[in-house]
């Protein structure tokens, strides 16, 4: 099965009637076709935690920062992100998919153990409904 591919997405076109994702910053000077460490993060679907994570690793996308203006990432920054990823080593790649086999396998595990347990929801005993409830519902 072939891996997903990232695919490079239009940017959003801001009207007067839709809420801009990034602060304004007075006086500031932004280039066109930059994103706010946040507004790209919601262009992506990432929060900005992750992306502190992601950057922390090496693997977040070069982040500009102007002066008299809050740091930016570029479009074209953004595409050499996207091409990294695509392209990622062999073993970065088998490590993330190792993580993702980990992450899985130990949810299922706590997800039986939860549903096994005397305190799971299923085992409760059942209530009856009170007098005065049963006349509400009628």
């Amino acid at each position: 099965m072939p891996e997903p591919v990232l695919q490079i997405m239009e940017l959003p076109v801001a009207t007067s009637k839709q809420p801009t994702l990034d602060r304004i910053v007075p006086g500031a000077v932004v280039a066109p076709g930059a994103w706010s460490i946040r507004g790209w993060c919601a262009y992506r679907g990432y929060s900005v935690a992750t992306f502190y994570v992601m950057k922390k690793n090496g693997t977040a996308p070069a982040v500009l920062h102007p002066p008299h203006a809050p740091p930016r990432i570029t479009i074209e920054a953004d595409r050499a992100w996207i091409e990294a990823c695509n392209n990622l080593p062999d073993d970065k790649a088998a490590q993330t998919k190792a993580r993702d086999a980990e992450r899985k396998a130990r949810t299922l595990e706590a997800g039986k153990a939860a549903a096994e347990s005397e305190r799971h929801i299923s085992k409760r005993p059942h209530r009856p409904i009170s007098k005065l409830r049963q006349w509400e519902s009628v």
